[in-house]
């Protein structure tokens, strides 16, 4: 009896998810798949799917760049035997950063901040770099998480 359950539910699950990689997304609901895989689900690799395929479609804008970083450092493993992986996760999340910084127009003060902020903890996590000065920049641009870290590991 289990197993005339089991496969229609695994059939189905196949077709469903082989609908959702057929269909085609706008920008900003690729974006929206990414946050909520980082966010809501913790599945960083669909995650970082979904936001690379944003970075496809419009490789100009910030956001997706951010959202992959984000991906790349919460999905990390540092109890995982290949402590390679790890430093190639961080150190393709301070490329995307700052791409993401260099993209930022002077009026997206609060992200600019929230990226100041992510690359301080990326620095922190290499441990290279200078992360109080990045964590005193996201502090500039009125990042409470950048200021708080700031206060607490950089001021004497």
């Amino acid at each position: 009896m289990k197993k005339y359950i089991l496969f229609p539910l695994i059939f189905f699950s196949f077709i469903l998810l082989s609908q959702d990689s057929n269909k085609e997304y706008s920008y900003s609901e690729l974006l929206d798949l990414g946050y909520d895989f980082v966010y809501e689900k913790g599945d960083y690799q669909s995650a970082n799917h979904y936001f690379t395929q944003a970075i496809k479609m419009n490789p100009d804008i910030p956001f997706a760049y951010f959202g992959r970083a984000i991906g790349y450092r919460l999905g990390l493993d540092f109890e995982a035997e290949n402590t390679d992986s790890v430093y190639n996760c961080l150190d393709l999340a301070l490329i995307d950063q700052n791409k993401a910084l260099e993209l930022l127009s002077k009026k997206q003060k609060e992200l600019k901040g929230s990226v100041y902020s992510e690359i301080g903890i990326l620095q922190l996590l290499k441990d290279e770099g200078d992360y109080c000065a990045s964590f005193k920049k996201a502090c500039k641009y009125k990042d409470a998480n950048g200021c708080d870290t700031y206060e607490s590991l950089c001021k004497e």
